[in-house]
């Protein structure tokens, strides 16, 4: 089988498209959705998307909370609280998941990305996630944009 220029040509731009690190800043944007995705729905696997030392949820300092609590247990008990209550009050506000629209990168910086994404009446979520060494991120900051 002979590959024809125009293939090659293809195929040279999406290895270079793979190899330049492009479809991670990609991923970073379908990372920031499953997270806040399974929070919203009351997801408990999501907890380990988030680093929940230094987790800080629309001006609650999560991570401080879980820092203070002296077992595993509690610190478990209270990310498992925390996620059911985020749930819960999203639901109760009415919230809907299918409103947060056009997701995209808002910047990048020395192995942090912020995603942003639409939300109604004109807001903005901002979620920060670091991408670590190893090829892991986490989420660590949801917030509004002013």
């Amino acid at each position: 089988m002979k590959i024809k220029p125009k293939n090659m040509f293809t195929l040279f731009f999406v290895f270079v498209f793979i190899i330049s690190g492009c479809t991670g800043i990609r991923n970073d944007v379908d990372f920031a959705r499953r997270c806040l995705k399974g929070l919203i729905k009351g997801d408990f696997s999501v907890g380990r998307l988030i680093d929940w030392t230094s987790f800080v949820a629309v001006g609650i300092n999560v991570g401080g909370t879980v820092n203070r609590l002296r077992t595993m247990q509690q610190k478990e008990e209270y990310v498992k609280r925390f996620i059911e209550s985020f749930a819960f009050s999203f639901r109760q506000g009415g919230g809907k998941w299918n409103k947060f629209t056009n997701w995209r990168i808002f910047s990048v910086n020395k192995g942090i990305t912020v995603v942003a994404t639409d939300y109604l009446n004109n807001k903005v979520l901002l979620l920060t996630i670091v991408n670590y060494p190893n090829g892991k991120r986490k989420l660590i900051r949801m917030e509004w944009k002013e």
